[in-house]
């Protein structure tokens, strides 16, 4: 789901909360996957309502957290290692700490940066010798492994719309496939990709699915929501109707037990060396 539609609007913390519980449950229960050990400086990009840095604060209290967002939220609860500013990533980071960063984590924000070759090269600058980069972000398109998304028509309008809108707003659709080689081509090394399905709704006998769809299947449901309302209508200039049509065809596929449909769930590390 891309900030851009979800930022500054009702219901946000709870979108936050929601995502935030999806990505460690997708981890595993992990904060993170890059293999940091006693870090003392950490970076959370497009922090929006800080849920992610707040609990990494928690979890290492000898660790200086900083959130950056365009308007970041005040969910740091008085903790005296987490600490919020207001900052366009997308600009040169005047705003950095003089401490070199140990780990910068950037979740959610894969479609919604213009130039990811120029964020990727001052993160890089920015880390420590032997800091890491940790992106996740979901997969735009859905996915099924036994072909039973050739009966999932709404989903498959939905998202056809979707991918006309992020154009029209100026966004690459699909450039998750990329990203492992531009970390590479900023001087990252040990870049590693890890991806999990997600799946739309609990259809899988397999109880580690089921267990991800308990989190995964209302993420889906509430960013296919946000998506119609935010960007469909507005963007496209589709009336309410034409909205609540393709929205009303896509949730009735998402809940189709018959149609095996997820998402998957990418997540880069790279590290670097020097």
């Amino acid at each position: 789901m891309d900030k851009a539609l979800v930022s500054h609007q009702e219901g946000d913390q709870l979108y936050d909360e929601l995502c935030h519980a999806f990505f460690v449950r997708s981890n595993n229960g992990l904060l993170h996957l890059a293999p940091v050990e006693r870090p003392k400086c950490v970076l959370d990009l497009g922090c929006g309502a800080g849920v992610w840095a707040t609990e990494f604060a928690k979890a290492y209290p000898s660790c200086q957290v900083l959130g950056v967002d365009l308007n970041p939220g005040i969910n740091a609860r008085n903790l005296p290692n987490c600490q919020f500013i207001s900052a366009d990533i997308q600009n040169e980071w005047a705003w950095l700490p003089q401490q070199k960063i140990d780990l910068i984590h950037i979740r959610g924000l894969v479609g919604f940066i213009r130039s990811w070759p120029d964020l990727l090269r001052q993160a890089h600058a920015s880390l420590a010798p032997g800091g890491w980069l940790e992106i996740a972000d979901l997969g735009a398109h859905t996915l099924s492994d036994d072909g039973s998304m050739s009966q999932a028509q709404g989903l498959y309008q939905f998202e056809t719309l979707s991918d006309k809108m992020l154009g029209t707003m100026g966004q690459q659709v699909g450039l998750l496939t990329s990203l492992g080689d531009m970390m590479e081509t900023a001087g990252f090394q040990d870049v590693s990709e890890a991806a999990r399905k997600t799946p739309l709704s609990d259809w899988s006998d397999d109880a580690d699915m089921r267990e991800m769809a308990s989190t995964s299947a209302a993420l889906h449901e509430m960013d296919f929501r946000m998506i119609a309302s935010r960007g469909l209508q507005p963007v496209l200039n589709l009336s309410s109707e034409q909205v609540e049509h393709v929205l009303s065809g896509a949730l009735h596929d998402m809940h189709n037990k018959r149609i095996h449909a997820y998402k998957l769930r990418h997540t880069f590390t790279g590290c670097k060396r020097d």
